[in-house]
């Protein structure tokens, strides 16, 4: 089907033959054209150009001479993409231009022949004798372009009273009778048109298919610079008022047609109507996000710095000037070229609303927080940063109190802030810069830097760690004596929010257990040998060691897990639900989606998360024995969902997909696939979602085992939950966990100190135990981005929960394993890892 602003007439032999054989032959022109473009982008396919331009001609009813050509080894389907594309990029504009030419052409032809005739020797032109040579020329024209366009003695000559002069060539307006006649017969209804009224007597502003023109009740005549520069409305001239109005095809045909002055752009309304607006062209194509057209200008030399400051001075969009909307719209490349072309100022750096979601937000502060420090650093190489941006900061949300300094400092930018210091554009007040929400709301002044810069370290310079016979977590970057207990020595001891309705971790005094709590920087993690060929820091580690010792363990019951694809053929119901779920900040740094068969308050639910890396091959509780209240999320990356082609869902299993994950102070995780970036997005729909009881599963465990007492050998699934959550609560323990049974024995008796593969845990009490106030905040839980591969991630949420635990001196443990004679689960043999 041809492009969608054809009707049904075109290429349709019920208009006259010759104009319809005039429309094909133009047609099959541009055919050739596009298909001999399109082959060179695959270079394999230059040799069966024929067969695109046959196939092409064919679908569009062309007359062809030759037979319909297909080379043997070309599929349909290629010859259909070639298809979709011709009906995109062949448009009636191109027939147009096309068409324009011949006439044009043939209309000369005629005018050369009246002009030779003008200048015979002869003084008087006899009327007779004219008419009848030029008669046939008109004839031969009219019928090879009628219905489409016409030509009379009257639109060529100029009778009064017997005297005939030649009139001149009007081209703008044979080429407007055109486009009109065009539209008349062969356009929708819908194919766009503008039209505009230009106000005293001065005629309307016509644009249709790439001809721009004036027209008036006397004349048709071109649109001109001079034109355009004289029709002024009170500041808004013809230009603003396209852009106001959205009319970015004619404003890209003006730029084309080199009838846009520096003039026309400078232009901002004055009148009662737009007060407060004073914006520019230039602001009204960087809101409606046209940044073609911005670069367009830009390369007709047509932008300057004085384009780029104004902004409205009222409302929602005060004080948001061009380079603002380029920033927050990460339009980075442009504003590289805006400054090599010298055209950003400080004063333009100044930009900041006053008022919304992004009050305190200038561009220095937004480069910051969106990690853009070349381009800073680019700004400082041209003098363009003064002090006063560096100080502003936003005045609401997660980021408030935090000025470019703080996130400079946060992000470990200490180059940077080294260059800013001896060029003397830090000062003291800029220092006392402080968070005023999240973990880090109580750190003050200086103290604050010596131990952000501290947390910052630890955070975002761990490579390898490790724990020593000692248990010490050290930071294997650039200070190895730093221990992780020395982390927490500096961080605040933060009490619970006062009337917190978040579950408190404090026990009471008759409630408090009868154990004696292992302290945390006592506590030893082991590593697996499988490490020791990747991590290079493992090799003074205590391993566990194992030999073979038949030693088979029976259990009541069992809840056997199902792979994915199995769970998902018993699903009766298509994805109906969709969440999104992302950053509160205006950056939106990370962006998950919630699929699922119905919506649920999943706060009332037992949430079952599934790593499920391993797709197909993942393991999840079977869907037929849930049990009450249950609800399972396999986490995906965005592409394994994809993959999946999910038809239906069974109502207690949704998907949780990471479109982004991406931390003002972790970085982004590019790879969304690690256990690590799975774990942490699940925390992060576990905060935002304020779920109590979770469970956290990694896809390869094959059966869970209880010695329970019940009436079926089978477990459902929230006996399991149940299980883990009373031994949990009964313990007074953050993590509950099972034992991996397996027929090898470890020669360290000691018990670990950590649990993987399978967690119990109440989110609410973490939240209230690290004060997680923020969806930002659960980033704390997992390595920095750069280090999101290292092993052991499993042992550091718990280190992390463990040690901030011990801080506050609970009466909690962090973690219950059940009895391996009592409960276990068994991995499974094909899927290890």
């Amino acid at each position: 089907m041809p492009h969608k602003d054809f009707n049904s007439n075109f290429l349709n032999d019920n208009t006259s033959l010759p104009l319809f054989f005039k429309i094909e032959q133009i047609t099959y022109r541009l055919v050739q054209k596009f298909a001999f473009s399109y082959v060179q982008t695959l270079p394999s396919e230059k040799a069966n150009v024929e067969a695109y331009i046959d196939y092409a001609t064919d679908k569009y009813g062309i007359v062809n001479e030759r037979l319909f050509i297909n080379s043997p080894d070309k599929k349909p389907d290629d010859l259909k993409d070639f298809l979709d594309y011709l009906d995109e990029n062949l448009t009636p504009k191109q027939i147009i231009d096309l068409l324009i030419i011949e006439i044009n052409s043939d209309v000369q032809y005629i005018d050369i022949q009246l002009q030779f005739f003008f200048k015979k020797p002869e003084k008087r032109v006899c009327s007779s004798e004219l008419i009848e040579q030029i008669t046939p020329l008109i004839d031969q024209f009219n019928e090879k372009y009628t219905p489409l366009v016409e030509l009379s003695i009257h639109s060529l000559l100029h009778v009064v009273d017997n005297e005939i002069s030649l009139l001149p060539y009007n081209k703008m307006e044979l080429i407007v009778k055109t486009v009109k006649g065009f539209r008349k017969l062969f356009l929708s209804e819908t194919a766009f048109q503008f039209e505009r009224e230009l106000g005293e007597n001065k005629g309307c502003l016509f644009y249709d298919h790439g001809v721009i023109w004036i027209e008036n009740q006397l004349a048709v005549y071109p649109c001109t610079q001079a034109v355009l520069n004289t029709l002024d409305h009170n500041g808004t001239n013809v230009l603003w008022l396209l852009a106001a109005n959205k009319q970015f095809l004619l404003i890209e045909q003006l730029i084309k047609e080199e009838l846009i002055t520096l003039e026309q752009l400078l232009a901002t309304p004055h009148s009662e109507i737009y007060a407060g607006v004073k914006v520019n062209v230039l602001w009204l194509l960087a809101f409606t996000k046209q940044y073609h057209l911005i670069e367009h200008l830009m390369a007709k030399e047509l932008i300057t710095p004085e384009q780029l400051l104004p902004a409205p001075q009222t409302k929602v969009n005060a004080g948001k000037n061009v380079l603002w909307l380029l920033t927050v719209d990460n339009q980075f490349p442009l504003i590289e070229c805006l400054i090599v072309k010298k055209l950003i100022t400080p004063e333009q750096l100044l930009a900041t609303p006053q008022a919304g979601v992004h009050a305190g937000k200038n561009v220095l502060w937004i480069f910051a927080a969106k990690k853009q420090f070349p381009l800073i650093e680019r700004l400082m190489d041209e003098r363009m940063i003064l002090q006063e941006p560096l100080l502003t900061a936003p005045l609401s949300g997660i980021n408030t109190g935090k000025n470019v300094l703080w996130i400079l400092i946060f992000n470990n930018q200490f180059s940077l802030i080294n260059r800013l210091m001896n060029e003397g554009l830090i000062t003291e007040k800029q220092l006392l810069a402080a968070a005023q929400s999240g973990v880090l709301a109580d750190i003050k002044q200086h103290s604050f830097i010596e131990r952000l810069t501290n947390r910052v370290f630890i955070r975002n310079n761990i490579k390898k760690c490790s724990m020593e016979k000692n248990s010490n977590l050290t930071a294997l970057a650039e200070n190895p004596t730093r221990s992780f207990n020395d982390l927490v020595s500096h961080l605040p001891e933060l009490p619970p929010p006062a009337n917190s309705e978040q579950p408190s971790v404090n026990d009471s005094s008759d409630s408090k257990p009868n154990f004696s709590k292992k302290k945390a920087d006592n506590k030893i993690a082991y590593f697996s040998k499988k490490y020791y060929s990747s991590e290079d820091a493992l090799q003074e580690i205590y391993c566990q060691n194992e030999h073979n010792d038949i030693h088979p363990i029976e259990f009541t019951c069992r809840h056997q897990l199902i792979p994915l694809t199995q769970a998902l053929n018993t699903g009766t119901k298509s994805d109906l639900y969709v969440e999104t779920i992302e950053s509160n900040d205006f950056l939106n740094c990370t962006l998950l989606s919630y699929y699922a068969a119905e919506e649920k308050y999943l706060s009332d639910q037992t949430v079952t998360f599934i790593f499920a890396g391993r797709l197909d091959n993942a393991y999840l509780p079977n869907l037929n024995h849930m049990g009450q209240n249950q609800q399972c999320i396999v986490v995906l990356t965005s592409g394994e969902y994809r993959q999946l082609s999910i038809k239906s869902v069974p109502k207690s299993l949704g998907s949780l997909v990471i479109n982004k994950l991406d931390s003002m102070s972790h970085g982004e995780y590019l790879n969304t696939g690690t256990i690590q970036a799975r774990r942490l997005a699940a925390f992060y729909a576990s905060h935002h979602w304020q779920l109590n009881n979770c469970i956290y599963l990694d896809d390869n465990i094959e059966w869970i085992g209880l010695k329970l007492e019940l009436l079926s050998p089978v477990l459902n699934w929230s006996d399991v939950t149940n299980y883990l959550r009373e031994n949990r609560e009964r313990s007074h323990s953050l993590i509950a966990g099972l034992h991996t049974l397996s027929n090898k024995v470890f020669s360290h008796k000691t018990p670990p100190d950590y649990c993987y593969k399978i967690y119990s845990i109440n989110f609410q009490c973490i939240c209230a135990l690290l004060d997680l106030k923020e969806k930002e905040d659960i980033f704390i839980l997992g390595y920095p981005a750069t280090y999101a591969n290292i092993c052991t991630e499993d042992f550091f949420f718990q280190m992390m929960i463990d040690f901030a635990n011990d801080s506050k001196n609970n009466s909690q443990q962090l973690l219950h394993l059940a009895d391996p004679e009592q409960a276990g689960i068994k991995r499974s043999v094909k899927n290890r890892g």
